[in-house]
């Protein structure tokens, strides 16, 4: 076990920082991140894509939340975009709410996540839907691309595209349980700020019970081996409200715990 090393060094205190977290310390690498040191390793890529495959058996993809009302939402502006993944990796969960959603069309939907990954989608991906769809890299620590006023066309792979009024949903799933309360933190105020008074952000996460169930305390004990952590309803209202966001609707999953928290900007 690498926990009593780790907390002699580092005090025994959550885990905050991807560099020195856990998992990254216990294979002698704490100045990377669990990122930079799995993509040394194409197998441990493919594995760790494996078990986030595997794992979509407790977590649905299409989930408890309706897309339904997007189709009919009146929308005079054609080219603004109605649903993007934020960090969406291989497309699988956009694909999927598409494939629910009769009249959601792939074009007016973006895929965000990093160049590297969006190069292996156009590469591999061979759904009519996923190779509609408009392809933004994106570093979600650094800005969300989709905001602010008009000044090209969607394209794909096109960095630092901008469009107005910002999209009508933004979607971040199972992604923001992967880092402590200030990256988090960070990534929301980003999308706050592109959001349009009209947008909405859907966070998809395991929403934990005090006490936890079984299945919650050991994902989020794997969390924070990766200085990541799951979280209450109480702790996302406190981020949501940090990063000027309020939480509209919860909806409970209705076959796992995990839930979907609409947001809109306050």
């Amino acid at each position: 076990m690498v926990f009593p090393k780790y907390f002699e060094r580092y005090g025994r205190i959550e885990p905050t920082q991807q560099r020195g977290s856990p998992w990254t310390f216990s294979r002698g690498q704490p100045d990377k991140t669990i990122w930079e040191i799995m993509q040394e390793d194409p197998d441990e890529v493919e594995g760790f894509a494996k078990s986030m495959r595997v794992g979509s058996r407790f977590y649905p993809l299409p989930g408890p939340y309706d897309f339904s009302w997007i189709v009919d939402h009146p929308i005079e502006d054609k080219s603004r975009p109605l649903l993007i993944d934020v960090g969406g990796s291989d497309g699988e969960v956009l694909l999927s709410i598409l494939r629910n959603t009769p009249g959601l069309l792939p074009e007016r939907c973006v895929l965000q996540d990093l160049t590297h990954v969006l190069d292996d989608v156009a590469m591999t991906r061979q759904e009519e839907e996923i190779k509609a769809l408009k392809k933004v890299p994106i570093d979600f620590f650094k800005e969300e691309p989709v905001k602010g006023e008009f000044s090209g066309t969607l394209t794909d792979v096109k960095p630092r595209l901008t469009l107005s009024p910002g999209a009508l949903v933004y979607h971040i799933r199972r992604t923001l349980h992967d880092y402590a309360d200030a990256d988090a933190l960070n990534i929301l105020r980003l999308i706050a700020n592109a959001m349009a008074p009209d947008s909405r952000l859907l966070i998809v996460e395991l929403i934990m019970t005090n006490p936890p169930t079984p299945l919650a305390a050991a994902v989020d004990l794997f969390m924070c081996i990766t200085a990541g952590k799951d979280r209450t309803i109480e702790m996302y209202e406190r981020l949501t409200a940090d990063a000027g966001l309020r939480i509209t609707r919860v909806v409970s999953g209705k076959t796992s715990e995990m839930g979907v928290l609409e947001c809109m900007k306050v």
